[in-house]
């Protein structure tokens, strides 16, 4: 196709390639560290203990990586400041903060796909030795039913 006969069409093609690009990416943020007091046993809750949290975010990256604004992604700082006030309340279990932590960022972030949610308890207080456990949470937003077929 000659360039200076289809320019219109040049554009509209590229435009529906750009649009059906697979795009997606993961925003990861690992290894933020808490002490908290989450615990089945009172003592747990009453002593505290370290903790990590996980946290990965999958979107699409197309509007970032073309307006380098961080409007079109998710912002990290705001995502470890609801890491933060979640770990500061104490439950029993950590599936709860978990849950918790993964329900809320999917809410507040719909251009979000996917949330997966990892909280590890570092050094539980087993009868033998133990470095960490976790428990994971996954959120995964529902896809539209009809697809766009427009060029």
């Amino acid at each position: 196709m000659p360039p200076l006969l289809y320019p219109k069409s040049k554009i509209l093609i590229a435009l529906y390639f750009n649009k059906r690009l697979n795009t997606m990416g993961t925003i990861a943020i690992e290894g933020m560290q808490f002490y908290a007091y989450h615990g089945y046993y009172k003592e747990e809750r009453k002593k505290g203990n370290y903790f990590m949290v996980d946290v990965y975010l999958d979107l699409d990256f197309a509007k970032a990586g073309q307006d380098d604004a961080i409007q079109h992604t998710v912002n990290y700082e705001k995502v470890y400041a609801v890491c933060v006030r979640r770990m500061q309340k104490t439950h029993k279990l950590l599936e709860t903060v978990c849950v918790q932590i993964a329900e809320q960022l999917h809410r507040k972030y719909p251009e979000v796909k996917k949330t997966r949610v990892r909280i590890s308890k570092l050094h539980p207080p087993l009868s033998g030795p133990s470095q960490r456990f976790y428990v994971e949470h996954s959120i995964k937003r529902k896809m539209s039913k009809h697809k766009d077929l427009s060029f």
